[in-house]
């Protein structure tokens, strides 16, 4: 392979990161690509590509990753398929040269966030990213939680969700929603989780998230389905008032398919053929297959089915490293420093990972403070989204399994803010409206130099 000062570096090729090396070449990056197996369905394609070097060799052995000239690079994208030989891939380019830039895929939660915070991947040069933690925010970005219109928005009645799946994608999806769910009236949002074994579902999600049970506003009700079931498609549940969403996010997109087809021809299908039907109906289509294209493009016959998850939205350059996202972010934090004490001021870059994306679960819930504001922006709003925001806030905390204390701890996750609202001193309450007040300086940010 060709090696220059301004090669990118992939390691594996599997269909998510495919999409970033399009979208790379498409700019007319040069890159590398290095795959142990030599069977890989892609390898051949890439070949043909004037910008493109293959290599075939093991990434998780020195002498691999030695060639690379690592010190004379802009950035490495470690993308194989298992957080596992991620992780170990990254501590060998570390033990050659610690200040390369890396942008590592990490799904699983809890590795994310220990590797991120005490282990292996705290520099500030290594990014994490996740695929199905970027595609349930794309989710919440494009579908609003509460429905279509301004119904449950302006009121408080209780509203519902429906999950199907005990998959890393649901449990991405549980936690977006925990947070996009806190709504201005402070709503009840029941979320039912549906799978073949809803005790092992139940198991895992209270095994991501130790403190859910604490999150305002929110209960999550476990029950069994069975895709091969009649009853599975006729229980109570489905035709509840404020059902709002249904996520389909099991790994298969067969299987999706055809839960979406059984609620279509058995669970709906008066309420279809009547055109009364409020509900969307949303599943996991990883890759663009004529299946999507079709729901797409017959919205007639597929009024309320939408898909979600698409690789060629979420995989690109865009997404990986130029992090869009954390533009609002940047903001939120500025407005956090000038309302805090001194000694909680930091800048972006001196913040943790768990702080960054507490900035960024904030900008992300922006969403829900705007829609409201276009149905009531009286005076007595700035308070009532103050209070909003702080169940958002407290809902990140305890899905990050913090809890109350009198006296703060990070170390281990201890908070005294983690309270109802109305129990926060007035300087913590100001920081709560502070970010009501800024929405619109947040949503206008610039970065500096940009």
């Amino acid at each position: 392979p060709c090696f220059n000062s301004n090669t990118i570096i992939v390691i594996g090729l599997c269909d998510k990161n495919r999409i970033y090396i399009d979208s790379e070449l498409a700019l007319g990056s040069n890159l590398i690509i290095v795959e142990q197996n030599k069977e890989n369905l892609y390898i051949n394609e890439y070949m043909k590509s004037s910008n493109v070097s293959v290599l075939i060799a093991n990434p998780k052995e020195q002498e691999t990753l030695m060639k690379l000239n690592l010190d004379a690079k802009k950035y490495i994208v470690v993308s194989t398929g298992k957080d596992v030989d991620n992780i170990e891939i990254v501590s060998q380019i570390l033990t050659i040269n610690k200040n390369v830039n890396i942008y590592v895929q990490i799904e699983n939660r809890s590795l994310r966030y220990f590797h991120k915070e005490n282990g292996l991947l705290q520099g500030s040069n290594i990014k994490i990213y996740s695929y199905y933690e970027d595609a349930s925010r794309e989710l919440f970005k494009k579908y609003d939680i509460d429905g279509k219109n301004y119904e449950i928005l302006s009121r408080n009645e209780e509203y519902s969700i429906v999950i199907l799946g005990n998959t890393n994608l649901s449990y991405e999806v549980i936690f977006q929603a925990c947070i996009m769910g806190q709504l201005p009236n402070e709503n009840k949002l029941t979320i039912y989780c549906l799978d073949k074994n809803p005790k092992k579902f139940q198991q895992k999600v209270e095994l991501n998230y130790t403190e859910i049970h604490n999150v305002p506003n929110v209960e999550i009700k476990y029950i069994k389905f069975d895709i091969d079931s009649k009853i599975s498609y006729t229980k109570e549940f489905w035709n509840e008032k404020n059902l709002t969403n249904i996520f389909i996010c099991y790994e298969n997109e067969e299987t999706n398919l055809e839960i979406a087809a059984n609620l279509s021809n058995i669970t709906y299908i008066n309420e279809i053929e009547k055109e009364e039907f409020k509900t969307n109906i949303i599943l996991a289509i990883f890759n663009e297959y004529n299946i999507s294209n079709c729901i797409k493009t017959n919205q007639n016959s597929f009024k309320n089915f939408f898909t979600f998850g698409l690789t060629r939205d979420i995989c690109t350059k865009e997404y990986l490293i130029d992090e869009i996202r954390d533009i609002r972010a940047k903001a939120t934090n500025e407005i956090y420093n000038k309302n805090a004490e001194p000694k909680y001021q930091k800048s972006w870059e001196e913040r943790s990972y768990f702080e960054k994306e507490s900035n960024r679960a904030s900008a992300d819930h922006i969403k829900i403070k705007q829609k409201y504001l276009k149905i009531d922006n009286s005076d007595l709003t700035i308070e009532k989204l103050a209070r909003c925001e702080h169940n958002r806030w407290s809902a990140f905390h305890y899905l990050n399994g913090w809890k109350y204390a009198k006296k703060r701890n990070p170390k281990i996750k201890l908070h005294h803010c983690l309270v109802p609202y109305d129990n926060l001193d007035e300087s913590n309450k100001a920081k709560d409206r502070a970010m009501v007040k800024n929405i619109d300086m947040i949503i206008n940010y610039k970065l500096k130099g940009r």
